[in-house]
Parts: C-alpha cells; structure tokens; sequence
C-alpha cells in the first residue's frame, strides 16, 4: 500500500510541475512575445545597415543617389531610412517599400537596385521602430503608427509628385501597409502592392504552434488583423504569389485578394517556384516589369 501511495504522489508531483512548467512557457509567449515575433537582427547580422559589409551599407555603396530620411512619430519615436531619388524625381512615380521582417534596411539594397533601375521610380525605404538605427521597440501598435507616419512623410515633400505614389509592402511589411493604406493619411496613395504577405497572426499561430490553439485567445498581444482591414481598401491592389513560400502559405494571399472587394481593380503576379525571400531573383525582369505594368496601368 506504501509503494502505491508512493507512485500515486509522484505521478501528482509530476503533473504539478508539468503544469507549472506549461503556466511557465505560456507565461514567457506572453511576456515576450514582441521579441519573438520581430527580429531586427538575425542571422549574425548586425543591427545597423552602417556595421555591414561593403555593398550593403548604404545606396551610395550601389552609386544610387539618396537622402538620409528621419520620420518622427505621434509617440516620439525617431524612424531612419533613406529615400532614393531619380535624376528626375518630381516625374516619376514614388514607391513606400514597407519592408519584411528579419534584419536591417541595408540587406535590401541589392533588391532595391534592381527595383530602382528597373520600375524607374523613387523608393523610401525607413525602418521601423527597433530596427536597423529607429529608436523604441516593436510592437503591433507601434509598427502601425509608424506605417503611418512613413506614408504621410511623402506628402509633404516638393521634390516628388504627390500624385503618383505608390505603397509597397512585403510580409510584415504588407499587415503594415494594409493598415496604412486604410487611415485617412493613405487618401492619396495612388495604389497599393501586396507581396507574401498573411491574413492575420492569428492564422500563423495555427501553422507555427498548432498546439497553443485552445490558448491563443487570451495569449496573443499581436494579431494584425489584415484579412478584416483589406476590404476598406479602394485603390487597386497587386498581389504577388510565390506558390512555394515555405514561411506564409500561398493560401493567406489568396484569402486576402478574395477579401478586398471594393479595390478599385486587381491585378496578380505568380511566381511559381518563388519561395518567401529570394522570390524576386527567380525571374527579375519579369518580377519588376509586372511592378512596372501595375503602376504605369494605375496613372495612365
């Protein structure tokens, strides 16, 4: 009877750690959840685009001709980028590249090149809050302030046409453009880019950590709830698919284009064996002439 009693309160002791071990868990997802959700360093990369290797520090590595950029926001954060500018900037169209996820703005730049001279346009490109040299830390609430603030910037330039500017925004980028684009400083945004992007962090959860289902109702901070928002949208909206995104399922894209009814039109790019980063470089040609195509269908 003694040894029973003996394994019963063991087999008690352990599921009382096991459960403080899962209130434990639960409890650092909670607490840090910010800092698992966005990283502004990775990989071994340092964490301002200043500390990397040549080629990737800043436009003028690429000889493109740019200006440093400092936004400030409604919460007194310091956001740094850069915008680059064609020989003729007032003629072109200006594109707002709300960027992915992982590292800083300079591991862009061989992208941004090639969207440069190929797109002919401007491009801004400022980091948000946390990332690369912008001050604060992430978070949900504040990379939409900071969406925000990065679209109004344009509008009160001179050396751009305020008419012909466009929002691009990649992964996380594009849940920030999707809110940007419906706050009343998007009015005169001419149109809207969606690439790779998901319909809610609440839907990533179900991929990535199935198993906190029955508990991501009162544990997520963060749900960028952009399958709600994109049917506000009434500009028209490109959606580029990479159908072997191993990071977002192809499926959010699908579900997000099927969700903004009132766009103005839609247009989409597929990218067959794209995957989730380096999707652009399968084809660039085709990849930048379909950017192109959509911006030049929008103001002509």
């Amino acid at each position: 009877m003694d040894f029973i009693q003996s394994i019963l309160s063991l087999i008690g002791n352990i599921g009382i750690v096991a459960l403080m071990l899962t209130i434990a868990i639960l409890g650092l997802l909670y607490w840090q959840q910010n800092s698992l959700i966005y990283l502004p360093s990775c990989q071994g990369l340092p964490q301002s685009p200043s500390q990397n290797m040549n080629g990737l520090r800043n436009p003028s590595d690429r000889n493109l001709q740019y200006q440093d950029v400092e936004i400030g926001t409604l919460d007194r954060q310091k956001l740094k980028g850069w915008l680059i500018k064609q020989q003729n900037s007032h003629n072109v169209p200006t594109v707002i590249f709300l960027h992915e996820n992982a590292g800083n703005i300079g591991t862009r730049l061989q992208f941004l090149e090639q969207y440069f001279t190929h797109v002919k346009c401007n491009i801004l490109i400022v980091a948000y809050r946390g990332y690369s040299d912008s001050t604060g830390k992430p978070s949900e609430q504040g990379l939409k302030l900071d969406g925000e603030s990065i679209v109004n910037y344009l509008f009160h330039r001179d050396d751009i046409d305020p008419t012909k500017i466009f929002v691009h925004g990649k992964s996380l980028g594009g849940a920030v453009a999707i809110h940007a684009m419906t706050q009343n400083i998007a009015r005169g945004v001419r149109g809207l880019i969606l690439e790779n992007t998901f319909t809610s962090i609440d839907d990533m959860v179900d991929i990535i950590f199935p198993k906190l289902k029955l508990f991501k109702s009162f544990l997520l901070k963060n749900h960028w709830l952009s399958i709600q928002k994109i049917g506000q949208i009434t500009q028209p909206i490109f959606f580029i698919y990479s159908m072997k995104d191993e990071i977002v399922p192809v499926q959010h894209m699908a579900a997000l284009q099927s969700s903004a009814q009132r766009a103005e039109f839609i247009d989409k790019f597929v990218i067959e064996d794209g995957d989730h980063n380096t999707n652009w470089s399968r084809e660039p040609e085709k990849y930048f002439n379909s950017i192109q195509n959509f911006i030049n269908k929008v103001i002509t």
